[in-house]
């Protein structure tokens, strides 16, 4: 699952990138469902809760701690790289 939200934080980077370069040559509506609908659905927070939980129940802290930095720092770098790579 790491890898499917630092993959989407890539795409919606890109994606809003792309979309604000563009400067409203496209639907809102469209942007609604690529960013927040397909994009969303596909990096899911409440998997990302759901590993996390389990893995503190496991008494697995160190493993979470670092999965949820990875996620989280990884994903804003992984989007702010998509954002460049669009313009």
């Amino acid at each position: 699952m790491l890898c499917i939200n630092l993959l989407g934080s890539l795409a919606i980077g890109y994606l809003g990138g792309f979309m604000l370069k563009m400067q409203g040559n496209y639907s809102q509506l469209i942007a609604d469902v690529m960013l927040t609908g397909f994009l969303g659905g596909f990096t899911t927070f409440s998997a990302f809760m759901i590993e996390s939980t389990e893995g503190l129940l496991n008494k697995r802290a160190r493993g979470v701690a670092f999965f949820v930095g990875v996620s989280i720092v990884g994903g804003m770098a992984l989007a702010w790289i998509g954002q460049r790579l669009s313009s």
